[in-house]
């Protein structure tokens, strides 16, 4: 369940008080503007593991070729494809 509550604050710009939804104990929702907002944070944080994961896998796989792995088998190891590991 959720009820109106005032909220002062600003919505597109406007500074003031509105009517604005909340759960029963006074929690707001957030806004289709707010959601939208967190989602976009979320997938931008998501974005920035993926490529840090990515840069310590080709870290690991230059780091296997220098123990005298061969190609293939760092290949295998990794996932990462042989062009892959060769372009780094």
């Amino acid at each position: 369940m959720s009820e109106l509550v005032r909220w002062q604050g600003n919505y597109k710009g406007v500074e003031t008080t509105w009517l604005r939804w909340a759960s029963l104990e006074g929690i707001l929702l957030p806004t289709a503007e707010e959601i939208a907002k967190q989602e976009s944070q979320r997938a931008e944080q998501e974005s920035q593991r993926a490529q840090r994961a990515e840069l310590q896998l080709k870290q690991t796989a230059r780091n296997l070729l220098q123990s005298v792995m061969t190609v293939q088998q760092v290949a295998n190891i990794t996932g990462l494809s042989e062009s892959e590991i060769n372009n780094n």
